[in-house]
């Protein structure tokens, strides 16, 4: 079986591209199986599901997602809060959120979003400093269109034992892992960049690599940071391939960002 994995696609800041038809074509040219994506598609709603639509149309391989944070932002009051528009894309049937799809021979993929518990964050820094999600001027956008109803350790802790719980359901599988939250250190921003010691805080949790180590995953799969890198620890590979915002791409051609963008690899 031949995967493929891309996350942060970002269609509506990257609306100036094709971006669902170049995929579509690189997932014909690669002869995938399945494509993954790692979340943030969009930032809204409407233009996530409309997105995962036209991909449905023209692929004619399964796309499975999990929502990022901006997939989760709202500016609106159309959902009560953020735990509701989650239910709405849990109840996708592409999402996997919550879910442990085979994917043939002893293959399985679990995902979640994932969240943050600010443990990437730097020691000079408290839990109630981390909590305001603001330093130096710069406001992390979830605390403006994210509302949980509830601490983001909560939230965090709540999307961990999701993914143990399916972890332990497919135990003796070949599993990958798929949150859009960082899942290893390796992936955090490095700290000279200014104020980075605080900001990756909200990138995600050492917790899930424990997890996976403990349960022996074979493929750790993630997005949010905006990196093409891939790392191996012991028996997990940690993989992250954002496609990003135009204004970071190394090129202006965006069939070639698609495709370097674009992982693939063939499931044993």
């Amino acid at each position: 079986m031949k995967l493929g994995v891309i996350s942060d696609l970002h269609v509506d800041v990257n609306k100036a591209y094709p971006i669902a038809e170049l995929l579509a074509q690189q997932a014909t040219q690669q002869q995938l199986d399945i494509l993954l994506l790692a979340g943030d598609i969009s930032n809204d709603y409407t233009t996530t599901l409309a997105f995962l639509d036209r991909m449905a149309a023209l692929c004619n391989i399964p796309c499975r997602f999990v929502p990022g944070n901006h997939d989760l932002w709202q500016q609106g009051d159309e959902y009560p809060d953020t735990a509701a528009l989650y239910r709405l894309y849990a109840q996708h049937p592409a999402c996997l959120a919550g879910r442990n799809v085979p994917l043939g021979g002893d293959w399985v993929v679990v995902g979640e979003t994932g969240w943050y518990d600010y443990s990437f964050g730097g020691a000079a820094y408290t839990p109630q400093q981390f909590a305001r999600r603001a330093l130096g001027g710069r406001t992390w956008q979830d605390s403006l269109f994210t509302n949980w109803g509830q601490p983001d350790a909560q939230v965090h802790e709540a999307m961990l034992q999701s993914l143990t719980e399916k972890l332990k359901q497919t135990q003796g599988k070949k599993q990958i892992a798929v949150t859009h939250m960082v899942t290893a250190p390796q992936f955090t921003v490095p700290t000279e960049r200014e104020n980075w010691a605080y900001f990756n805080a909200f990138l995600g949790s050492s917790a899930y690599g424990q997890l996976y180590r403990q349960a022996g995953v074979r493929v750790s799969i993630m997005g949010h940071v905006h990196y093409r890198k891939q790392v191996t620890e012991g028996e997990t590979t940690y993989l992250c391939s954002c496609l990003n915002y135009f204004s970071e791409w190394q090129s202006r051609d965006p069939a070639k960002e698609v495709a370097e963008a674009l992982a693939v690899f063939e499931l044993d």
